[in-house]
């Protein structure tokens, strides 16, 4: 078969425009729909990274306001801890015969903190506690008992707000003898 050049042209042409036409048709579309969807997730992407950025910041702030509070309550914590420390320490005034001064200034400025730092539950003990010794102190008579049992719940309540819980008693706390 002789085919002159115009006719190789001519399949040539049509050959490339059918070409053509698969690309426009075929290629082309998926080519356009991939890089379609290849921004669309990138724009996702960016829309949610802005979102946990936004998230992340506002829960920043949160987190730092936590961490101080907590350092502030572990600061009190301590405090609290010192209070009652001084305050148990200063309790020996109260045996018999005991006339240290600074035992009773540590009692007298133990026992003031304690109505800033100690919850109502620990007053309220202490207070019982503090009422049978003044009723001593006047001479009135007071069962030893009573004093060491009063004595005892100090210690329990005391231990108690330290610590939110204990499974002890004010009556497994014994008083030691020399």
């Amino acid at each position: 078969m002789n085919l002159s050049i115009e006719d190789l042209f001519s399949i040539v042409v049509n050959l490339s425009g059918w070409l053509v036409f698969l690309l426009a048709t075929i290629f082309v579309p998926k080519y356009l729909g991939a890089k379609a969807k290849g921004l669309a997730q990138k724009e996702d992407v960016e829309a949610v990274t802005r979102i946990v950025e936004k998230i992340r910041k506002e829960h920043a702030k949160d987190l730092e306001l936590l961490k101080g509070e907590i350092q502030s309550n572990l600061g009190n914590q301590e405090l609290k801890r010192k209070v009652y420390s001084d305050f148990v320490k200063s309790l020996y005034v109260f045996n018999d015969g005991n006339k240290d001064e600074t035992l009773k200034d540590l009692f007298i400025d133990s026992y003031s903190l304690m109505w800033v730092w100690a919850p109502d539950e620990v007053l309220l003990v202490l207070k019982d506690f503090v009422q049978l010794q003044t009723d001593i102190g006047k001479g009135l008579n007071v069962n030893q008992d009573d004093v060491k049992a009063s004595y005892s719940k100090c210690i329990l309540v005391l231990r108690k707000d330290i610590y939110n819980k204990t499974e002890l008693e004010s009556s497994d706390y014994k008083f030691p003898r020399f």
